[in-house]
């Protein structure tokens, strides 16, 4: 009950505020300020909902779509601007042909912020997926309390570890998370990290950290770091990362694979109909 309440009057909130101010300011009705001034003031009804969970997963969502809208507001007033600079100095360039008299065709070249904003459009998706699943990744191994457990899950079983690993996974990822804090927290000049040649990683973990989980490594695998021991047990630094990419490639295969394969049936079909939009 206190969810509904708290969606209709979430819902409730919004279309009010919007409403009101598309009528207090008729002459932007499309301006986007309207959108986002009801969407803060809408937000303060997550106070009715009592679930504290889905209250903060909530916040994030909203939050990120205050990102969102922030940079794309951002982004718009950035190539007003541009394009305005671009009218002045095309004018100027214009005048100053004119009395010389001369009769050229004027070619406007792109200053170094127009270079800068293609780029950043270009590249935009490829940087915020980058980060994002960076820190997704983070908070699968070193902050997992920071995640709901159904979405930490379903990483963790995407990444294949609980398969390879069976009932050791979580008592490796306990290990790896109490060590990584144990080395972050050593003076500044002290390297404690790296395991010396000609140990084999299962000897010096099972002497150093944990007997139980030094049971995974292989005999014959050296690592070069503590760390790494750990979080690839089973394959040298070597050999990981093609590891990883081979076995990722898969299973994401199957799940993104299929997506993507209906989604671009639809497309051709769509296309394929005339009059569809």
């Amino acid at each position: 009950m206190s969810f509904a309440f708290f969606l209709s009057s979430f819902l409730s909130a919004y279309k009010a505020v919007l409403c009101t101010m598309r009528h207090v300011r008729p002459q932007h009705e499309g301006d986007r300020l309207n959108a986002f001034v009801a969407g803060s003031v809408a937000g303060l009804t997550l106070f009715l909902d009592k679930d504290k969970g889905r209250r903060t997963a909530i916040t994030l969502y909203l939050f990120t779509r205050a990102i969102q809208f922030g940079s794309s507001y951002a982004m718009k007033k950035w190539a007003e601007h541009r394009d305005r600079k671009r009218a002045v100095n095309h004018q100027v360039e214009r005048e100053a042909v004119d009395l010389a008299g001369r009769k050229q065709e004027l070619v406007t070249k792109n200053a170094w912020d127009d270079i800068l904003a293609k780029g950043m459009s270009a590249s935009a998706a490829t940087v915020v997926m980058s980060l994002t699943a960076s820190v997704i990744i983070y908070s699968c191994v070193l902050e997992p309390s920071a995640m709901p457990k159904s979405y930490w899950k379903f990483i963790m079983t995407q990444s294949g570890l609980p398969q390879k690993f069976g009932p050791m996974f979580v008592p490796l990822l306990e290990t790896f998370r109490s060590q990584f804090h144990i080395l972050r927290e050593l003076p500044r000049g002290v390297d404690n990290m790296g395991i010396p040649a000609g140990v084999s990683s299962r000897d010096f973990v099972a002497e150093n950290i944990s007997p139980n989980i030094a049971t995974l490594i292989p005999s014959n695998v050296h690592h070069d770091y503590q760390l790494c021991a750990l979080l690839h047990p089973l394959t040298p630094c070597t050999g990981h990362a093609m590891d990883v990419i081979t076995g990722e490639f898969g299973r994401a295969a199957k799940m993104y694979g299929t997506l993507n394969l209906v989604r671009s049936l639809f497309a051709c079909q769509k296309a394929q109909i005339p009059g569809l939009t």
